[in-house]
């Protein structure tokens, strides 16, 4: 009997920094596998999924035929102390781990506005949403919008440290959002680059792209709650698989709206109160520069 196949390469998050987009890339490589029905497996955060063992873990990776990288990306990993023990634990000190990171105050502004869409955040202002927030601390995985922890997703410097207590430097990776996503094509290649080289693959250029998930706010908030519980699943059941994806991407372009960007004043101000010294530790925590953070 053979031993069951399990991830070699974990990305722990951050929450909304991208990892829709580094999915759909990464699973494009022919060398690399990464679940198709379940893009966030929740194995190692979610004590109802980590209690049913490594036999109900390795399901989600039965098609894997002959790709050398087999990979987990569920963003909230990264948020509890008890995950990193989790993974040493249950897939060995040589596993991969690959960080997304992406500008504090834009980070959390995307959840924040995600939750505005879901209708989950009662705040009326991101910045009163902030100040409400900035001192909650998560312990253990209770509800995905409850208490929201805007401030603490984006305080990296800690998080990143339970994993270095835990693994060596040289198992761990950490790409910047900017970088991988940015409009300079060349660092965008290069960033892809890297993220191939850590993982043990060979480059492919052409798996740079657009970013993918990126939050809405919805049009008419009533109409659309309407939308999603009473019409679309009876349109599921009616029209074929890509019938309904067709209609359902046209009905949310219609419903919804990008959310307004901040403005440069406000967004270098939540820098400096909420983030600023902790991009500091955290640019040592990892031994790099974020300067990309600083000059936007």
């Amino acid at each position: 009997m053979t031993d069951p196949v399990i991830p070699n390469f974990i990305c722990p998050g951050a929450q909304k920094a991208g990892t829709t987009s580094l999915y759909q890339i990464l699973r494009r490589h022919p060398d690399i596998f990464l679940p198709v029905a379940q893009k966030e497996i929740h194995y190692f955060d979610r004590d109802i999924n980590f209690e049913r063992g490594l036999t109900w873990y390795a399901q989600h990776y039965l098609p894997v035929q002959n790709e050398k990288i087999i990979g987990d990306i569920s963003p909230d990993y990264m948020l509890f102390e008890y995950v990193a023990p989790r993974i040493l634990d249950s897939l060995g000190a040589e596993v991969k781990i690959l960080f997304l990171l992406r500008h504090p105050v834009d980070r959390a502004y995307s959840q924040y506005n995600y939750h505005r869409f879901f209708q989950v955040e009662k705040n009326h202002s991101f910045a009163e949403a902030l100040k409400n927030d900035a001192d909650s601390v998560p312990t253990r995985f209770g509800s995905w919008h409850t208490p929201p922890y805007y401030v603490f997703k984006s305080r990296y410097c800690a998080q990143i440290s339970r994993f270095l207590q835990v693994f060596s430097k040289q198992s761990i990776h950490v790409a910047v959002f900017e970088d991988l996503f940015g409009t300079d094509e060349r660092r965008a290649k290069q960033a892809t680059r890297d993220i191939f080289t850590f993982l043990g693959v060979a480059d492919m250029p052409a798996a740079t792209g657009n970013r993918v998930n990126p939050t809405f706010v919805p049009k008419h908030p009533a109409l659309f709650d309407t939308m999603k519980a009473r019409i679309a699943p009876g349109l599921k059941r009616l029209l074929s698989a890509g019938q309904y994806k067709a209609l359902r991407t046209r009905g949310m372009n219609l419903l919804q709206n990008k959310h307004p960007a901040l403005t440069p004043h406000t967004r270098r101000h939540m820098l400096n109160q909420y983030f600023l010294d902790d991009i500091k530790r955290l640019e040592a925590c990892i031994g790099r520069g974020l300067n990309v953070w600083y000059d936007q």
